[in-house]
């Protein structure tokens, strides 16, 4: 038996939405701002909950990233987790992170961003990660995602599907959005919008 903490990541370990920085990252500013205006139809049908953000997000992989060379994607992916992400961090999570670490409790992100450029981090952090992962075919990018978007029950199904829960004596959650509830849930302590720095 063994305790697990399952930790959301955008506004819950950082401080402001990692896909959005790694756009930026990623791309030259001329391309990303004409690929908002023409993308700005859909971010306001998200806006006013028409659209569910995993077609939203879909359309923004497609319009930016569809051709890429897969191994391109992933170094540029690599390099922002090295050199960008850690400034995203909130000082208070990653203390409650580490924490979790030193009791020996298994520590798990479980999140909607892109895998790639979070994976490198939770490497290094020595932690398991649940992401949303991205279609590739003949080494190029589809444009399309290769998963469900980890978000809401997603999470609950994914953490189910590689855990097994009645072998944890006790398990924590952390969240920030309704993305979170289902996950929430499932814990024996659980913490909502907890980290404020």
């Amino acid at each position: 038996m063994y305790k697990i903490a399952f930790f959301d990541f955008d506004g819950t370990i950082t401080k402001r939405d990692s896909f959005r920085d790694f756009l930026v990252f990623s791309l030259k500013w001329q391309l990303l701002l004409t690929g908002v205006m023409l993308l700005l139809p859909y971010i306001v049908l998200y806006l006013i909950k028409v659209m569910p953000n995993y077609k939203l997000k879909e359309k923004v992989i497609h319009h930016f990233y569809k051709g890429w060379d897969f191994n391109i994607f992933e170094k540029t992916a690599s390099d922002y987790s090295k050199h960008q992400l850690p400034r995203l961090l909130k000082k208070s999570a990653m203390e409650r992170l580490n924490w979790h670490k030193s009791q020996g409790h298994r520590v798990v992100i479980v999140t909607a961003s892109l895998r790639y450029y979070i994976s490198p981090w939770c490497d290094l952090q020595g932690i398991d990660l649940i992401a949303t992962e991205i279609e590739t075919k003949d080494g190029k990018i589809t444009g399309r995602l290769g998963t469900k978007n980890c978000y809401g029950a997603e999470k609950v199904r994914r953490i189910r599907e590689n855990y097994n829960l009645n072998e944890s004596s006790y398990i924590y959650t952390y969240g920030d959005t309704k993305g979170d509830r289902e996950m929430l849930q499932l814990a024996n302590e659980r913490y909502y919008r907890h980290f404020k720095r």
